[in-house]
């Protein structure tokens, strides 16, 4: 049996953009012109292996991969096995056992990123990958907890381990929903799943652990205000939409969420000012528009309001938008208007959602008796 290098876990440079290098390896591993596989060295460059040229291969070669990697189409496999460069540029085959398996499945048109696995590079590496090789060496130097992070971050969750006596295995992974939060991108994963269950205390928990890990995350201090704003808590939902923009100044929903929560505080000043803002960044945001009509409206500025709940309506018509330009029509006296809103509202069942038939019909007669009398 051929003698291998043995494994360690080499220096690495950690002050490298490990997600532009990620991302140049695969764009270099999907290559249309020529097949190759590609390293991402521990000094953080890439080095790539021609595969053998095409039609070259054997029957059995490639039966052999099909069995390892099922899949079609191709899909993106991350590689982690002793990557030292001296070595690996001594002798590649003896750094990697089962090389030859990784250029054979970029033959097949697989996309093979390998790295050495360390902590700093962990998540990058598996980012969007649907198979994990491991080479088994190398496992007792990965983050002890590797199996959990790579089962919440990969696109699809399979592992092979190559066991140095030449075969590979599969290594069982816990479902998804078990796995314990355990760094900031699995807090914000676990979060994201909480808030969307309606378990919004236990999301803002999940949050803040988040931001332990990472206190400068501008979208774990949205999300929080987000749900903070669904507990009713204005106060802190401002806060953190507040640090949210601190980070990122230029961001339509945090100051959209950070307008409307003023606006519930009866701040007016403060929610005009940001939804005005949030409107020069998108000027398709019916909410925006609504929300701002809702001000205007409070402040008895009809026709403004008309203006900003018609612009509502036309990029995206909703009963509630409807309802309160009916009521703006009303109130300044433009009958027949009015009265064409509360029946276009009842006509698409708004009173059901609602639960106001009685009201709205009671308005319509009015509007219609008035306009019999001006007529």
């Amino acid at each position: 049996m051929r003698n291998f290098f043995p494994t360690r876990m080499p220096e690495v440079n950690t002050q490298a953009d490990l997600a532009s290098i990620f991302r140049q390896a695969r764009e270099l591993a999907s290559s249309a012109q020529m097949r190759q596989i590609v390293v991402v060295t521990p000094e953080r460059t890439l080095v790539t292996k021609n595969c053998p040229p095409p039609g070259t291969a054997t029957l059995g070669m490639k039966e052999a991969i099909r069995k390892l990697v099922p899949f079609d189409p191709p899909v993106n496999i991350s590689v982690i096995a002793y990557t030292e460069t001296k070595f690996f540029q001594q002798d590649p085959s003896a750094c990697i056992p089962f090389l030859g398996y990784l250029m054979g499945m970029g033959y097949m048109g697989h996309n093979v990123v390998i790295f050495e696995g360390h902590s700093s590079a962990f998540l990058t590496g598996l980012q969007d990958a649907e198979l994990l090789l491991i080479d088994e060496g190398m496992t007792a130097h990965l983050p002890t907890n590797w199996m959990e992070i790579a089962q919440s971050h990969m696109r699809r969750p399979r592992v092979l381990t190559f066991n140095r006596s030449g075969k590979f295995e599969t290594r069982p992974l816990r479902p998804v929903e078990n796995l314990p939060p355990h760094d900031y991108e699995t807090f914000l994963r676990h979060a994201h799943r909480l808030a969307k269950e309606g378990k919004f205390s236990e999301a803002v928990a999940a949050y803040t652990k988040a931001l332990e890990f990472k206190p400068d995350s501008e979208q774990a201090f949205y999300n929080r205000g987000f749900v903070q704003m669904k507990l009713g808590n204005l106060d802190k939902a401002i806060e953190d939409f507040t640090k949210a923009l601190t980070l990122k100044p230029v961001s339509f929903e945090a100051l959209f969420q950070r307008g409307v929560a003023y606006a519930q505080k009866d701040n007016f000043q403060g929610a005009f000012s940001d939804l005005n803002q949030a409107l020069k960044l998108n000027r398709r945001s019916s909410l925006a528009y609504y929300h701002r009509g809702k001000i205007l409206a409070q402040k008895q500025k009809w026709e403004a309001a008309i203006i900003d709940f018609s612009t509502s309506i036309d990029l995206k018509p909703t009963l509630e938008a409807l309802l309160d330009r009916a009521g703006a029509y009303e109130a300044t006296q433009q009958v027949e208007a009015a009265l064409g809103d509360y029946e276009q509202f009842l006509r698409v069942g708004g009173d059901k959602r609602f639960g106001n038939r009685a009201e709205i019909e009671g308005k319509v007669q009015q509007l219609k008796n008035a306009l019999s009398l001006q007529n």
